[in-house]
């Protein structure tokens, strides 16, 4: 058996430790929207932004390809990775099986303290949701569904949660973007949590599965009036390029007559 030196061992540790840190600087990128889905990712750029060699760099992208979050394309790179409508609608109905089960187990070993943070939680989102404050009241929704999987006190909840949250974190942003999906979706956080405090398990799965699956719904109805807002303005755009189009070769057969 090859055993390193220490040395081997320290420079070992200290690159999968620059991978790590690389990868989240990635992944914080494409979350919060710098990177946008679609997105080349330039290795060379992301290097000299972090003050790394390329290697690293790489590495992080073939850990965040298998998480999903970009992909390699011949001839144009590595780019974020792009969620299909049907892919969304998927993913959705997986998380509100998952959400329905960390429910569940919350329901019966929530406490107190957490109930009133959960409280005061949904309190705050009602106020962002009434005032328009669409960005806070985002920060707020994933900040509430966190905390639910943190009290479920389970790593396996955890890790599969967050997997799925950040495919679905753009599209998020967008619908709940949408007129009143903010307060329609604090009234449905209400419910939870007041079935959470009377300890319904039953109860307290069903809202939270009644709630994403809404929000999936939500989800596709923003999209689906996005792409037919999108499709209206290159239609209007269509005439005024005829236009400028006709009048080009109206002058063009002028200046060939002259």
């Amino acid at each position: 058996m090859d055993m390193l030196s220490p040395g081997a061992r320290l420079a070992l540790l200290r690159n999968e430790t620059v991978q790590r840190l690389v990868q989240r600087e990635i992944e914080r990128l494409i979350l919060t929207g710098e990177l946008r889905a679609g997105e080349r990712i330039n290795e060379i750029e992301i290097a000299r932004r972090l003050g790394v060699s390329r290697a690293p760099v790489r590495e992080a992208l073939r850990t965040l390809e298998e998480a999903d979050l970009v992909k390699f394309e011949k001839n144009r790179g590595v780019t974020v990775r792009e969620i299909t409508l049907d892919e969304a609608a998927d993913i959705y109905e997986i998380r509100a099986s998952l959400e329905e089960l960390i429910c569940r187990r919350v329901a019966v070993r929530i406490t107190a303290q957490q109930i009133e943070e959960l409280r005061a939680l949904v309190q705050r989102m009602g106020e962002q949701a009434t005032s328009g404050d669409v960005e806070s009241y985002h920060e707020s929704n994933v900040q509430f569904h966190e905390k639910l999987t943190e009290f479920s006190e389970s790593r396996e909840f955890a890790g599969c949660y967050r997997m799925l949250i950040n495919k679905l974190i753009l599209f998020r942003r967008r619908t709940l973007g949408q007129g009143h999906a903010v307060v329609i979706s604090n009234v449905e956080h209400h419910a939870i949590v007041r079935h959470l405090a009377a300890r319904d398990a039953d109860a307290a799965g069903r809202a939270m599965h009644r709630h994403i699956t809404a929000s999936g719904r939500r989800m596709r109805r923003s999209l689906q009036q996005f792409l037919k807002n999108l499709d209206q303005v290159e239609a209007a755009k269509a005439p005024a390029a005829l236009i400028a189009k006709a009048g080009r070769n109206e002058r063009r057969d002028v200046g060939a007559k002259i």
